[in-house]
């Protein structure tokens, strides 16, 4: 798909919209786009997966982290594996299918569904949670960030794809710098003598992810 994207759709294309600057980077030295040509749009919020019932309901905080999604190897379970294993003193809620699967720790302070749940329960399972971790090996585009930020919640991820620009530290989360264990720890004890506000957190999400924003961007490249 891309080999042909890059011989016809690239070439006939009067303009290309990406979901962060880092890929306008990639699109004009790997495929020798214009950066005229280049716009970059935020994805915007995750509607389907927001609920205001559980937004609005006093939930009591079980896990320190939770993790949801493919349980794979891009997506550096290993690293978070690791990184649980190494804590203890962490709770973690842990939610997916994968080929990582039977490496998850069976551990007391793990909760794991090793399937996939519907929206409600997704929503109620990071209520309950101080803190999303995305340690991703390689990454791109997201809305995992807005779902967080959505429900006041701050997101921990790896200085990958889209994360450092969908991040603002200090307000809704903090970039782990370095796929190491150790570099997780530092920037997960940042993050909780923090205490990064909540309603801050859903201003920045309404100020940086609102379709309207996307719409009225998309209109201006139009």
């Amino acid at each position: 798909l891309r080999f042909l994207n890059k011989y016809i759709m690239f070439k006939k294309a009067d303009k290309i919209i990406v979901s962060y600057n880092g890929a306008k980077l990639i699109m004009h030295q790997k495929y020798g786009i214009k950066w005229h040509k280049l716009k970059t749009i935020f994805l915007p919020r995750m509607r389907e997966l927001e609920f205001k019932d559980i937004r609005a309901g006093n939930y009591k905080k079980k896990f320190d982290f939770i993790f949801f999604g493919r349980l794979e190897e891009y997506k550096g379970i290993d690293l978070f594996i690791d990184f649980v294993s190494r804590n203890q003193q962490f709770s973690f809620c842990i939610i997916g299918k994968g080929s990582y699967e039977k490496y998850i720790p069976h551990n007391d302070n793990v909760f794991f569904i090793n399937g996939y749940i519907d929206g409600r329960e997704l929503a109620k399972c990071i209520m309950q949670s101080r803190c999303l971790i995305l340690p991703y090996k390689t990454a791109t585009g997201t809305q995992t960030i807005q779902v967080a930020n959505y429900y006041g919640i701050p997101v921990l991820a790896t200085n990958e794809g889209c994360f450092p620009e969908y991040i603002q530290e200090g307000v809704n989360g903090y970039i782990i710098k370095y796929h190491t264990v150790d570099s997780v720890n530092q920037c997960a004890e940042i993050l909780f003598n923090s205490q990064l506000d909540s309603k801050a957190i859903k201003r920045y999400f309404e100020n940086t992810f609102s379709c309207t924003k996307t719409i009225k961007e998309l209109f201006g490249v139009l």
